[in-house]
């Protein structure tokens, strides 16, 4: 679990409630542990299943849970039996420029500190700091893994084994973090850096060596978000949805026929989880607005070598000055050369140790896995994901875009600040 600032009875009384609702799901939920304290929560994907709720089962401690999902007829989320979880896993926090946590947000409305009367640098753009979601280390633990008929994500308290990796949570030194922390907000450019504020316009029309040198300039730890830690989040709302349709179970996104991207703030009172179904007002996940929609996020990570197809590295250090494929040369080669027709949906995919590959894209916005994935096997591309103000029902937690240079620059691309712990 996340730190918990204690420093009045208010956040006393909200760190009793989590332990004890930790202790409730473990006594409740965990049938097999063994004895040794060990929480496995996954699920399984049916390669053959083409419905994107049905070819998703539960599997290991996660068996006979309810899924969460947005209740769009009255406006709220329903977590299912998933709600002790992410508390456990996730908190939104004001994170100083020197990487100490400042202090906790109101889980409901970001105006305020976690005690609800005081009010927040959320929007502060005089603030020493940026508003992030914290992913602590209570499932840090994953493993991915596929055979014939499946593919398999499972989250673990433990290291059960030496195919269970916290990729995430791997800072630049390669030690294994309690926490890493991911932009609330899409960047924007404040002092000369890539901040991550409730308010102001989205960076945009940047290239992906200036998004990551704006956002470095944080101090050290600071970077671009990654895409372990992309694969971390979107495997998780997976996990809680029991659905590859995050657009159905979470929210449409900002991405119906819109003509720019959303302000930063649209969703300080919204909660941890908010969406809604005409593509107008955006989607918040795990204290996150516009995890899909809006803006393109550039993703440190993975790229597509032409013919030589999609390449991926899970830590950090990554390639931050692009130029050519052999500045790549410390990526890890899937194998997997993106096939079907450019910028349809995904309808099949690799699901590995280095996260869910879009491998045949062939679907439709209502079959496997309906986000998009954009590719050109005729050059070196650098991914950005997520999906732009216009891209509709393409968009989602695992919409990739391999179609373009690291050069590229457009008002429709943007990115996000992340950070990992020097220790």
């Amino acid at each position: 679990m996340p730190d918990i600032e204690i420093d009045s009875p208010v956040v006393l009384d909200e760190t009793l409630r989590k332990t004890n609702k930790l202790l409730a799901m473990i006594n409740q939920n965990i049938a097999d542990i063994g004895g040794n304290g060990t929480v496995r929560l996954g699920y399984r994907r049916k390669k053959a299943e083409s419905d994107p709720e049905d070819r998703i089962e539960y599997i290991y401690d996660a068996v006979g849970m309810a899924p969460a999902y947005m209740d769009y007829a009255n406006d709220a989320f329903n977590y299912g039996d998933w709600e002790d979880f992410i508390d456990m896993i996730c908190r939104p926090v004001m994170l100083k420029a020197d990487g100490t946590v400042d202090y906790e947000l109101d889980h409901n409305n970001h105006n305020y500190k976690i005690d609800g009367i005081t009010a927040s640098d959320v929007a502060n753009t005089s603030y020493g700091g940026n508003a992030m979601a914290e992913f602590g280390k209570a499932f840090r633990w994953v493993k991915r893994s596929e055979d014939a008929n499946y593919e398999y994500v499972i989250f673990s308290n433990k290291q059960v084994d030496e195919d269970y990796h916290a990729y995430a949570h791997t800072n630049f030194n390669g030690d294994i973090v309690d926490s890493f922390y991911y932009g609330m907000f899409q960047g924007t450019y404040v002092d000369s850096r890539l901040r991550s504020l409730g308010t102001g316009s989205p960076m945009a029309s940047q290239t992906r060596e200036a998004e990551i040198s704006r956002a470095k300039a944080n101090g050290t730890g600071f970077h671009t978000i990654s895409w372990s830690q992309w694969n971390y989040i979107s495997d998780l709302l997976t996990l809680i949805s029991k659905s590859d349709d995050a657009q159905t179970a979470f929210g449409y996104g900002y991405a119906n026929a819109n003509s720019a991207t959303l302000a930063n703030g649209s969703m300080l009172t919204k909660g941890p989880f908010w969406g809604e179904s005409t593509g107008k007002y955006g989607v918040k996940v795990f204290y996150i607005e516009n995890y899909w929609g809006s803006q393109w996020q550039g993703i440190a990570g993975c790229i597509l070598d032409g013919s030589n197809g999609i390449k991926i590295k899970m830590t950090p250090p990554y390639c931050d000055t692009p130029v050519s494929a052999a500045d790549y040369s410390a990526y890890t080669a899937t194998g997997v050369v993106p096939g079907g027709t450019s910028g349809n949906y995904i309808s099949a995919e690799v699901q590995g140790q280095l996260g869910l590959i879009p491998k045949t894209m062939s679907g439709s916005s209502s079959t496997y896995i309906p986000d998009a994935c954009w590719y050109n096997n005729g050059q070196v591309d650098y991914a950005i994901v997520g999906g732009n103000w216009g891209d509709a029902l393409a968009v989602g937690s695992r919409c990739v875009h391999l179609n373009s240079l690291a050069s590229g620059a457009a008002s429709t691309f943007g990115s996000r600040l992340s950070y990992l712990p020097a220790a």
